[in-house]
């Protein structure tokens, strides 16, 4: 019995390092990505920003290091048991919820400092120009303690319109400016965020020229280092809708996430 008990504990300990959670794989609860963990948004039913369902299946990173975030369509079956559900009619304001979204955060606040994260894909133009496909990459506690980077036209089918924000939220004239990404292969979205002012650029990764930017110094508004901002990264549908999206699924490559502290 005790030789028993002994080959029992051996393929408990073997079987433990194989299940546990921190993994890269799209059903873990955490991925490392540049040196930091990241903890997997999932929800099974639609909560804000959209309203989306965000599942960790739209999680990884890849071979080459790189955190990979996808809308991925869902499959006919579910879609008709949610139709079942709430039926959906032309007339009904309901979103479809025919994909679901990603999103992952920091598990500790960094505070003061430079944020900066490269993206190894032009995103001007999301599924086929879909406006309403949203990229984020912000810090969060609520709404009135954020501090965005947004590609996203805010279902506004203008293929000129602005595509592209730098908000401290709540957004007024002061903490909010819009702006025009063009095709860009490989990306550096930076804000520098500091007690008197958020510094907020576009970059090309490659050239190093200069795409946009702005300063926020509406210091009174600017949330301070105490909040406990968390970073986050997000790939959703405003309104939990698309517009002309077929694919299905689309991904955004993320190469490096850089934390500089003031």
């Amino acid at each position: 019995m005790a030789a028993y008990r002994f080959l029992l504990l051996i393929v408990a300990l073997l079987w433990l390092p194989l299940h546990a959670g921190g993994s890269s794989s799209g059903n873990s609860s955490s991925v490392m990505f540049a040196g930091y963990e990241w903890a997997v948004r999932e929800n099974a039913t639609p909560q804000g920003p959209g309203p989306n369902i965000f599942s960790r299946d739209n999680v990884r990173v890849d071979a080459q290091g790189r955190l990979l975030l996808s809308l991925r369509k869902v499959n006919a079956t579910t879609q008709a048991a949610s139709a079942a559900v709430v039926p959906e009619t032309k007339a009904s304001s309901q979103p479809a919820h025919n994909y679901t979204c990603a999103e992952v955060s920091l598990t500790r606040p960094l505070g003061y400092g430079t944020y900066s994260f490269e993206v190894a894909k032009d995103v001007h133009a999301l599924g086929q120009g879909d406006p309403f496909i949203v990229l984020g990459m912000f810090l969060y506690k609520d709404d009135t303690h954020e501090i965005d980077i947004e590609v996203a036209q805010w279902g506004n089918p203008d293929p000129s319109a602005a595509n592209g924000d730098f908000v401290v939220q709540p957004p007024t004239a002061d903490t909010a400016r819009y702006w025009r990404l063009s095709a860009t292969r490989h990306a550096v979205f930076r804000f520098t965020y500091a007690a008197s002012h958020v510094a907020f650029l576009v970059q090309d990764a490659d050239t190093g020229a200069m795409l946009t930017q702005w300063n926020c110094t509406a210091s009174s508004k600017i949330p301070s280092k105490h909040s406990d901002m968390l970073v986050h990264i997000n790939l959703w549908l405003f309104r939990g809708t698309t517009l002309k999206l077929t694919q299905d699924v689309v991904t955004v490559p993320f190469s490096n996430f850089t934390f500089s502290p003031l």
